[in-house]
């Protein structure tokens, strides 16, 4: 079963605002930002008349309100939002790539905004603006909306902005915009036009910038029906609305203009699980067991009877590196808790932990290991104003946090959506690519991968993969042997896992490791020896299924 967006219209919905039918949030400040507050008229937003009376003689004569460029204000900068908002043209002009803060996808929900700047002796009073779309094909697409112009814009209420939406369908790379200001009502024709003119840009139509972009994401949930042998026999709560709930947040979140979610048959865990590395390990050799391609997550979803399973809340197998290498799939898996009544928390751990796999660190705001430096805010916050193209709320920049953080609420800032945009889309031209010739190692190699937990004791498994030069520690090396004679010594990678105090230690095998009887791990002055039949061999496993 492919999880599929459950998508209000968002034309509808924004009209709903403009008729003071329905609140916008806000953020999380706990504001109403309501259309109430631009006083929105939304009759005025299809009328263009008034009336006026004429003296000399008896009655009146109506006389028709010809539309006029608005006088004593201007369009400061026009913004695209899609989770992170995008300034596409400021200053009268279209802003190109190198002055944009990130990336706009074709075939994804997508919020403008036109700011407002008024001269001084400003008169409040009902302007109207025309946001009008073109494409090649010479289609165009128009829409109005008249707001009450009281003061100055501000990026934290969608009402004292101009706003308009596109569905997804019609979002494309294509299409270009224009923007324009008009006075409604009587009073204004013998003040002279305003400079810069009313308009965005200030001649002919923009360009929006769209990507001609193909982002897709493809997660497995796995369910755990668990038995802890004590007072715990749970499965997780994997409702319809619960799975529509983690692909909302995921979708939002993350530069997706296709999310696939496939909800997996349940495995049974018949033991206590003491760390979530434990599941994890089973889950990097499920997915090569299935033919899982290299660009599939996936995620186990366990219902612990706690808060915590061994004080963590979820984990990941590993932090893949950017750009994405194929041969590092075996580090795409994550798992975490749902415990009862707690969706929301829970989805919020499936978008952190598949985010670790997507090559995300930590960021700091406080209690949070392993953190990003390079991260622009040092508290964590995402700093610019977000929005949800799916609960059409705002999104306060200091408020909520990056989703790599462990503080609530979160999101996602222009940092990390530009990050991943370019993972996402190598992981979609894999999965584009369709499987492998016969004969083809898209893996490069096999690799052991080991787990040194801090009691000493350690678990292995061989998978299939391989490393880099640069991966390689200094002094942890792996000593294969066979019935006492060494096969070969090989240096090791060091991986650290992103929450706890596991050490992931991994070789690449070396010739004639079928022969093998044991190895010796050595790190430092120590050294452990295990047998090979301690060992779950799944490097065999390199078939990929159809994509």
């Amino acid at each position: 079963m492919v999880r599929s967006p459950r998508i209000a219209p968002l034309l509808g919905l924004l009209v709903a605002v403009a008729c003071n039918e329905k609140p916008i949030e806000d953020s999380e400040s706990g504001t109403d930002a309501t259309a109430a507050t631009a006083a929105t008229e939304a009759t005025a937003a299809t009328e263009a008349t008034a009336a006026t009376e004429a003296t000399g003689g008896e009655g009146t004569t109506a006389v028709d309100f010809e539309p006029i460029p608005a006088r004593g204000i201007y369009i400061e900068r026009v913004q695209a939002n899609q989770a992170v908002g995008v300034d596409i043209a400021r200053d009268g002009a279209f802003l190109p790539g190198s002055e944009r803060g990130s990336y706009l996808l074709s075939n994804r929900l997508m919020l403008f905004r036109g700011f407002w700047k008024i001269e001084e002796g400003w008169q409040p009073r009902n302007i109207k603006a025309i946001f009008t779309i073109y494409y090649s094909d010479g289609t165009t697409k128009v829409q109005e909306q008249t707001t009450m112009i009281e003061g100055e814009s501000f990026e934290g209420d969608l009402a004292r902005t101009f706003y308009f939406g596109l569905e997804a369908e019609d979002v494309r790379p294509d299409m270009r915009f224009d923007m324009t200001l008009w006075e409604t009502d009587f009073g204004q024709e013998d003040r002279p036009e305003t400079q810069p003119p009313p308009r965005m840009p200030y001649e002919g139509t923009s360009l929006v910038g769209v990507e001609d972009s193909d982002q897709l994401l493809k997660v497995v949930i796995v369910p755990v029906n668990y038995n802890d042998g004590d007072k715990c026999n749970s499965s997780p709560d994997t409702s319809e609305e619960t799975m529509q709930l983690f692909w909302d947040y995921m979708y939002m979140q993350d530069p997706v203009d296709t999310l696939e979610i496939t909800l997996h048959d349940p495995i049974t865990w018949n033991q206590k699980l003491n760390d979530f590395n434990e599941l994890n390990s089973v889950l990097s050799d499920l997915r090569f067991e299935e033919g899982a391609g290299p660009e599939v997550f996936y995620y186990g979803l366990i219902d612990a009877c706690s808060g915590g399973v061994n004080g963590a809340g979820g984990k990941a197998y590993g932090i893949p590196a950017i750009p994405p290498r194929e041969d590092q799939a075996w580090q795409r898996v994550s798992s975490g808790l749902i415990p009862k009544n707690q969706q929301e928390w829970a989805a919020e751990t499936f978008v952190h932990e598949v985010g670790h796999t997507l090559g995300r660190k930590h960021i700091n705001c406080g209690g949070a290991a392993g953190w990003d430096p390079t991260y622009p805010y040092p508290t964590g916050e995402v700093g610019e104003w977000g929005f949800g193209i799916l609960d059409f709320r705002l999104k306060h920049p200091t408020v909520n946090k990056d989703y790599m953080t462990y503080c609530h609420p979160t999101w996602v800032g222009t940092w990390a959506w530009t990050k991943i945009y370019p993972v996402i889309k190598e992981l979609t031209a894999w999965a584009k690519a369709g499987a492998p010739a016969p004969g083809t190692d898209i893996y490069g190699g096999s690799l052991l991968v080991g787990s040194v937990y801090p009691d000493g004791h350690s678990t292995w498994h061989t998978v299939p993969g391989a490393l880099t030069e640069e991966e390689l520690s200094a002094s942890d090396e792996i000593e294969v042997r066979a019935g006492g004679e060494v096969i070969a010594t090989q240096r090791a990678a060091v991986m650290p896992e992103p929450d706890g105090d596991i050490v992931r230690v991994v070789i690449e095998l070396p010739e004639g490791f079928e022969k093998a009887t044991e190895f010796s791990h050595r790190i430092g002055g120590e050294e452990r020896t295990i047998a090979l039949k301690d060992v779950k061999l799944g490097h065999h496993n390199r078939t990929i299924k159809a994509r």
